[in-house]
């Protein structure tokens, strides 16, 4: 009898890991996400910042659904009272999420930052921002991080918290 046999077996990584574990979460994970707006849109005292309305209005892509900008800086534009304005966002990998003042454009405003937790992108491979990536053996295989897909910024889930602020010296203000 083999005395040191382990009870459960365990599976070596083995080369199909990487691949296995981007999707392990994919369907009940949640994301946590921030999103920063100037303090002249929303008002001095907000403490909730909705996103009914918003239209992505990012530079990189041809895509008109595509937010994304300049180092993984998002974009969207809101419109309130005849007024446009751009509310920039990124993933955040912790809940207390803070944006830098490099992060954001060259202004003299106080920028609020909101966050939320929103989950994953549920659309697969019908998500506009889908890539597809050509294989060796000719085949088009579809391209999508679910995690940190911007669309589901967009979706209904609970409602943007005021987080701190960010004024123009750059420093973070609880």
């Amino acid at each position: 009898m083999k005395r040191n046999k382990p009870i459960v077996k365990q599976r070596k990584a083995g080369t199909q890991s990487r691949r296995r574990w981007a999707y392990r979460f994919d369907g009940w994970s949640t994301g946590f996400w921030a999103l920063s707006v100037r303090q002249s849109f929303v008002g001095v005292r907000a403490d909730v910042l909705d996103m009914t309305g918003a239209v992505p209005a990012g530079d990189f892509s041809d895509l008109p659904e595509d937010p994304r900008m300049r180092g993984g800086l998002l974009r969207w534009r809101l419109e309130r009272d005849g007024r446009t304005e751009y509310v920039y966002g990124r993933k955040q990998w912790s809940r207390d999420g803070g944006f830098r003042r490099d992060n954001l454009p060259v202004s003299e405003d106080v920028f609020h930052t909101f966050t939320a937790s929103r989950k994953t992108c549920t659309r697969g491979s019908k998500c506009p921002l889908t890539s597809y990536i050509l294989s060796d053996s000719g085949i088009e295989v579809p391209r999508h991080h679910p995690d940190r897909c911007p669309m589901t910024v967009l979706e209904d889930g609970p409602s943007w918290r005021l987080t701190g602020r960010v004024v123009p010296d750059g420093a973070f203000i609880y």
